[in-house]
């Protein structure tokens, strides 16, 4: 049951823990402009960056995959680049080349960090990991590391031990019928 002492929980820890707040599955499928499993090919700094008088050296560390198995607004075999760094303090965004990974994924808006002027430049190519950094849930032996949703319990059982709000691995397959599942129901009736 969702309190309020609850609800003003969640909203307090991840501003004195200096995290993004944790989220519900079906919000984050549901405001993902795009979701897909990738593999990661590379992770690289591109050139320079100019923000007016001051250039940034090296450049943004991003990285570049390929859809394995699309879910939203993709399509197999086609590739992407994602902003694998930070672009504020809580931010969590990374990326390691050769992984397979669950990406919920949004547009960039070009912002770097808190009170820089977006990078206009850049936009149109690079996309950005949902909720800061944790819209990349890695795959390792078949296991989704799902990160801060906070309802996985309301989808997937909870083993013996883990705490409520606790994350922990759900099996792949699993995971991504449920992803599928929560897109269908998520589309607006007309």
């Amino acid at each position: 049951m969702d309190t309020e002492a609850t609800r003003l929980t969640r909203l307090l820890v991840p501003l004195v823990l200096g995290r993004p707040a944790a989220t519900e599955l079906a919000k984050l499928v549901r405001e993902a402009e795009f979701i897909a499993r990738v593999r990661v090919i590379t992770v690289a700094r591109l050139g320079e960056i100019s923000l007016g008088k001051l250039t940034l050296k090296p450049g943004l560390r991003c990285a570049d995959a390929v859809v394995v198995e699309p879910f939203k607004n993709l399509r197999k075999g086609q590739t992407l680049r994602f902003l694998a760094e930070a672009t504020w303090r809580c931010d969590s965004s990374d990326a390691v080349a050769g992984e397979t990974a669950l990406l919920f994924l949004g547009k960039w808006d070009g912002r770097l960090a808190r009170g820089t002027t977006p990078l206009s430049s850049y936009k149109p190519e690079i996309l950005q990991l949902d909720l800061a950094g944790c819209g990349r849930m890695p795959i390792t032996n078949g296991a989704v590391a799902p990160g801060l949703i906070y309802d996985l319990g309301r989808y997937f059982p909870r083993p013996k031990g883990v705490e409520k709000y606790q994350s922990y691995p759900i099996s792949q397959v699993t995971f991504e019928k449920t992803v599928r599942r929560l897109l269908i129901t998520a589309k607006p009736t007309r």
